[in-house]
């Protein structure tokens, strides 16, 4: 491979969507930026196995060129790269017909937001993992299972059972509401579902206190009919998972945003969010995931509903919305 002037070629997503058109080139620059980390990542599954992790790593980089056009942030890139990475090492753990939640890939993979000291620990989080999956209902079981443990998309699991890519979705997304409930958690960038502690009362003091003015201003902005400050707490990359309708992402949610400020209100609209639990931390507290209740006044929505947010802080120190689902 040519790596002349590699520095000078576009940072991560410049090369991605150069790549998505087919550059060959551009691609090649790609894999030599994430090579190492491809490989680290695969080791963590194979206990230091170089041979076997770089085996997996060279699986993966093959699959991440020939599904390119379906990368949907070509800047996420390497979160991308890493599911498709664990993927194949899964793969490569599992004996052939084992049940995919006995294999040893389920201990290698747990503890993303939590390093436990030492693998009794780890092994038990894992058997609280296959627990809490078994005692799904029929239909999310076997979604989650296939989505989470081995790595299918979701237009593998569809064929596999027969269902419709939107039913997957759905189910995914209400399974995953269950397991929140027991202090499981989807790790949406690696695939996989992650054991958590109790958030120490401290760090869940803090962050609600740095979180909860956002709320309101984004209430204040929703009466004030100001869709510009209400978005300038999304993320470039915010997605909206709804019971009935799997993923908005923040282009649609703006168009639904500006549409509703600007219709008329026979009466005053308010809306208020209360931060009811801090579910995750990562250890460096700037990465969460929170329980918030929600409630509406002067339109037909006046039930509280409950969202689960994730909130990141960006490269500036802001704290950015990324993911909810309500």
């Amino acid at each position: 491979m040519d790596t002349k002037n590699t520095t000078d070629c576009g940072d991560t997503e410049t090369l991605a969507r150069r790549a998505m058109t087919g550059d060959a080139r551009a691609f090649d620059l790609l894999i030599e930026r994430h090579r190492a980390m491809a490989v680290r990542h695969a080791g963590r599954y194979f206990r230091g196995d170089h041979d076997r992790a770089q085996d997996a790593a060279q699986d993966a980089f093959v699959e991440a060129w020939r599904d390119l056009p379906t990368l949907r942030e070509p800047a996420a890139f390497g979160a991308w790269l890493r599911r498709i990475v664990f993927k194949h090492c899964d793969r490569r753990i599992r004996a052939p017909g084992a049940d995919a939640l006995t294999g040893g890939a389920l201990e290698d993979v747990i503890g993303p937001w939590r390093e436990p000291a030492d693998e009794l620990a780890r092994k038990q989080v894992a058997g609280q993992v296959r627990r809490a999956i078994r005692g799904l209902p029929p239909g999310q079981h076997e979604v989650v299972a296939a989505f989470y443990v081995e790595g299918l998309g979701h237009a593998e699991i569809a064929a596999r059972f027969g269902l419709p890519v939107g039913t997957v979705k759905r189910r995914l997304h209400t399974a995953r509401r269950r397991l929140i409930r027991r202090n499981l958690f989807m790790d949406t960038e690696q695939g996989v579902l992650v054991g958590g502690e109790p958030v120490p009362a401290a760090v869940a003091g803090e962050v609600t206190r740095q979180i909860q003015p956002l709320y309101g201003r984004f209430a204040a902005a929703f009466v004030r009919r100001d869709a510009d400050t209400m978005l300038t707490i999304y993320a470039p990359d915010y997605e909206l998972i709804y019971q009935t309708e799997p993923a908005w992402d923040l282009a649609r949610v703006e168009r639904e945003m500006r549409w509703e400020v600007a219709q008329p209100w026979p009466v005053p609209r308010t809306i208020t969010y209360a931060i009811e639990e801090v579910l995750r931390a990562s250890p460096s507290a700037d990465d969460v995931t929170l329980r918030a209740r929600g409630q509406r006044t002067g339109t037909y929505w006046k039930d509280p509903f409950p969202r689960i947010d994730t909130w990141r802080r960006d490269a500036s120190g802001e704290w950015r919305l990324h993911r909810s689902e309500c």
